[in-house]
């Protein structure tokens, strides 16, 4: 059985396409699907190979890749590993490790920096770590040192589960970080003084998985998790200006999306097509791939049947890559157009690149990372 492809990124400046399976992250060139380069998360670069990796199964989340982010420049890849509790930045072309480091508890999100100079960590006992991009690391005593001095210590703390954090686009000359955890808190930090809490932002009752600012309105936060909305924010006065009801969504285009009334919602991702202004949201529970238009009024579009473990778009005509569960073909090329509709394409450079990604498994009842936001809703004892 294949490992699915469990993180997806394209980064346009190299037109590559990096995939994380299992303990492996691989860069392919997208154009023509060629293996360029690959690595473990042990912190060891290899040559590409085509022998298939078999994974056994006690240790298969001995050191898994959990997330994934390219720095907006294009030229570094970063990642955290589960077990291991580790950050390991890449450099993009060659995929060489120009730092790693061992993390005190699990980490749950990432995210770099829009100047690419910060790398914000958050993990599951609720804190947030900051450290540098530009590290230019090179094999001397010097820099070694220089990097061992590195603080661990945490910029800023929640008392609950940390799931989400990004930072904001400077606003009057500031930045702000913005973090959500598994007990409906969203709060806006300063940065870098993240101690100075500036404001929450109130009106989630579960837990809360997916943060976005979408690149066409700066001043705009779109959160989502386990509530039956996906809430639009002005984050620069906490006002809640909408709730976008997933459970009611009707208009005179499109009525496909129906959840029964007792049905749970689970969002696990929000991703921008910002060519359009779209955000798709994907409910975990339901494998519904939703789509709505986001400007002054929200307008639901529709909705795409899949089984969606990831996907990345490419900044082009709504062109995208999909990684699928259980499909026959682990990643497929998409398209969606401005009126929300979606089209899976099963091409030769889709079809290369799945038959290069390795790594084969007996079970999958241990693998890392795959629909398990919904286990973060509390349920009430009885």
């Amino acid at each position: 059985m294949r490992y699915p492809l469990q993180k997806l990124e394209y980064v346009a400046q190299n037109d590559s396409l990096y995939i994380c399976q299992g303990e492996l992250i691989y860069r392919f060139e997208a154009s023509t699907g060629e293996l360029l380069h690959q690595s473990r998360s042990s912190s060891k670069a290899e040559e590409p190979s085509t022998k298939k990796v078999k994974a056994d199964p006690s240790d298969l989340d001995l050191n898994a890749f959990r997330t994934l982010k390219c720095s907006p420049n294009g030229k570094h890849i970063v990642t955290t590993t589960d077990e291991q509790k580790e950050l390991i930045m890449f450099d993009s072309e060659e995929l060489t490790v120009t730092f790693s480091r061992k993390l005190p508890k699990r980490p749950s999100a990432i995210f770099i920096a829009g100047d690419n100079s910060t790398v914000l960590v958050g993990d599951k006992f609720g804190d947030v770590y900051s450290f540098p991009l530009n590290l230019n690391v090179v094999h001397s005593d010097v820099i070694k040192n220089s990097i061992d001095t590195i603080s661990t210590d945490p910029i800023l703390g929640h008392v609950s589960m940390l799931v989400d954090v990004i930072m904001t686009p400077d606003y009057l000359g500031k930045k702000y970080i913005i973090t959500s955890d598994r007990d409906e808190h969203i709060r806006i930090s300063c940065y870098p003084q993240a101690y100075i809490i500036e404001r929450f932002c109130f009106g989630h009752e579960q837990f809360v998985s997916s943060l976005t600012i979408p690149s066409w309105a700066p001043t705009t936060l779109l959160s989502a998790g386990g509530d039956d909305f996906i809430a639009k924010w002005n984050w620069t006065t906490g006002k809640l200006v909408e709730k976008i009801d997933l459970k009611r969504i009707r208009n005179s285009a499109s009525n496909d999306l129906e959840y029964e009334g007792s049905a749970e919602l689970a969002i696990s991702g929000i991703w921008q097509v910002s060519e359009f202004h779209i955000i798709l949201a994907f409910d975990e529970n339901t494998n519904r791939l939703l789509v709505f238009k986001i400007e002054d009024i929200t307008v639901y579009l529709g909705s795409y049947n899949c089984d969606l473990v990831d996907l990345t778009m490419t900044g082009s005509e709504g062109r995208g890559w999909m990684s699928l569960e259980n499909s026959t073909e682990q990643l497929k090329k998409f398209q969606i157009f401005p009126d929300g509709k979606i089209q899976l394409s099963s091409d030769k450079i889709s079809k290369k690149i799945s038959s290069q990604c390795l790594v084969e498994v007996e079970n999958l009842e241990r693998m890392a990372g795959l629909h398990n936001i919904k286990l973060l809703r509390k349920h009430a004892e009885h």
